[in-house]
């Protein structure tokens, strides 16, 4: 009995180790966003989650990882960029691999969505995008899930709304991998697919023509 409480305590203390330290890929190039145009794109994403805004958590947080007794450890980007620049990151470098003439702006969390839209217009591109991202926190311990709410939209040179597409939920993605604590091969996957299927979406496409 004694050998057993040693044994079951040293795995709670192992899986209290694997939860600290943990972080997720975001800044993923290869998405397949299908987004073909000529127009030139501007990108940036905006983080109104609350904690963030309130200066609970940082920009980089993304989540959290449980020890053994439930105990939460932040999630953070592995790139140790904001979320938010992770996301811009991602959607540029995948338009740019699939020959879009897109950039990126760094849009800092404590402007507006006003704000956020002047500093896109300024930026001279005939479309751009803006994702405004109200949650985004993944927890993971024995199963693994995912709140997020975040929006979509694409404006014109003039920075009038031509499409809006809200994306919100919270799934279980599964049994969490103890290979891959913190829930890395689950919520990483479900980032890439999401936005995926966001700009494969054919009001998007279309919108984002000159």
């Amino acid at each position: 009995m004694t050998r057993r409480i040693g044994v079951c305590s040293l795995a709670v203390l192992l899986l209290g180790g694997c939860a600290m330290g943990v972080r997720h890929n975001f800044d993923q190039r290869s998405l397949q966003l299908g987004v073909a145009t000529s127009a030139t794109v501007a990108v940036g994403t905006l983080d109104h989650r609350p904690y963030v805004l309130e200066g609970k958590k940082d920009p980089t947080f993304v989540g959290m990882s449980r020890g053994g007794f439930g105990n939460p450890f932040d999630v953070t980007t592995k790139s140790g960029n904001p979320l938010a620049s992770d996301f811009t990151s991602a959607i540029v470098g995948s338009l740019e691999a699939a020959g879009v003439n897109a950039k990126g702006v760094e849009l800092k969390h404590t402007l507006s969505q006003d704000q956020a839209a002047a500093a896109l217009r300024v930026a001279g591109a005939q479309r751009s995008v803006l994702i405004r991202l109200v949650e985004w926190k993944s927890d993971a311990m024995v199963n693994t899930s995912l709140a997020y709410d975040l929006e979509l939209r694409v404006l014109d040179a003039g920075g009038a709304v031509l499409l809006s597409k809200p994306q919100q939920g919270k799934e279980v993605l599964g049994s969490a991998d103890v290979f891959t604590p913190g829930g890395a091969s689950q919520v990483e996957p479900r980032f890439r697919r999401m936005l995926e299927v966001l700009f494969q979406a054919p009001d998007v496409v279309k919108a984002l023509q000159p």
